[in-house]
């Protein structure tokens, strides 16, 4: 299975997307979103599949699950086609600068985080130096940032140490929740030490 949902966000400055193995295999079952390129709400994706597979998925999504509504569904068809290279372009170019803003911010005012700097997609990961950082996001939340502690992105249980930072959001925002999260990164080494 190939995970097509941020293929049309990749943020390589070279601007060359990754090729899909979809594209070259036909056993591949790929799937594919427009929520991450336009809006989370809009609810309408994809799935390409063998036929014989593709039929029995069917089968089984109209018996479990609900079709995006009539208006999202005009609205994801006015969207694709609208959505040129040269916005295309424009919205990567504009997460590519508020990604590496980010980096740089959490560079310079938490060094102790390990964080990458993600190829394609609307966040980045960061390590940080605790054995589990679900305590840290609810202390995060509580000064205003809402960040994904790693292992409720992790099936298997493991990322306890990583928080999910999302970039997709104005500079301003941006260098405020920094502010923000190292404002709550003290409180919580503080508290980490006292209950030593």
């Amino acid at each position: 299975m190939e995970d097509l949902s941020q293929a049309g966000l990749d943020l390589d400055p070279d601007g060359r997307p990754a090729a899909p193995l979809a594209a070259a295999d036909d056993s591949v079952i790929a799937i594919g979103s427009l929520s991450k390129m336009f809006w989370a709400g809009l609810r309408v994706g994809w799935v390409r599949a063998p036929a014989p597979l593709r039929d029995h998925l069917l089968r089984l999504r109209s018996a479990s699950d609900l079709a995006p509504g009539v208006p999202a569904q005009i609205i994801a068809a006015r969207l694709v086609p609208a959505a040129d290279t040269g916005w295309r372009e424009g919205l990567r170019a504009t997460l590519r600068d508020r990604r590496d803003l980010l980096l740089e911010l959490l560079a310079r005012h938490l060094p102790a985080w390990r964080v990458g700097g993600p190829r394609a997609g609307l966040s980045a990961w960061a390590v940080l130096p605790v054995t589990e950082s679900e305590t840290f996001t609810h202390l995060a939340a509580r000064y205003g940032v809402i960040v994904a502690s790693g292992a409720t992105a992790c099936v298997d249980g493991g990322h306890h140490d990583g928080v999910r930072l999302s970039f997709a959001e104005s500079p301003r925002t941006l260098e405020s929740a920094v502010d923000r999260l190292v404002a709550a990164w003290e409180e919580h080494t503080r508290r980490l030490a006292a209950s030593r």
